[in-house]
């Protein structure tokens, strides 16, 4: 089941943030469908990954580009890899290239690194 948090702020502006199930799920078929349904109807999609993208999550990540909708690669728990370890999935996630293309998916503006608890 997705979960929604909705913010307003003064300006009359709604910012609603749903939490779907991811397109992978094991025997998530109906969970999957509805996290593509929310993804068909958002304005942004953030795709939160915790490390290096997994095969199943670039697949998915192919599936959730057919919305045409502005995608940021959210890198989450980066403060549980090494410096060095940090810079090279960030490198990776870079260069990552749709089946069939030649430009990758993301550049580094639309990778987003965050950390629950960076260093002080």
């Amino acid at each position: 089941m997705a979960q929604s948090v909705r913010w307003c702020s003064n300006d009359k502006i709604q910012i609603d943030l749903i939490d779907t199930p991811g397109l992978d799920e094991i025997a998530g078929g109906a969970r999957a469908a509805m996290a593509q349904t929310v993804a068909h109807q958002a304005d942004l999609i953030l795709f939160v990954i915790a490390g290096d993208i997994t095969q199943t999550e670039f697949t998915a990540l192919q599936t959730l580009r057919q919305a045409q909708k502005p995608l940021l690669l959210v890198f989450n728990k980066i403060d549980l890899y090494p410096e060095q370890d940090q810079q090279q999935i960030f490198a990776q996630l870079q260069s990552l290239t749709p089946d069939g293309e030649d430009s990758p998916i993301f550049s580094a503006e639309d990778i987003v690194l965050v950390a629950a608890e960076p260093p002080p």
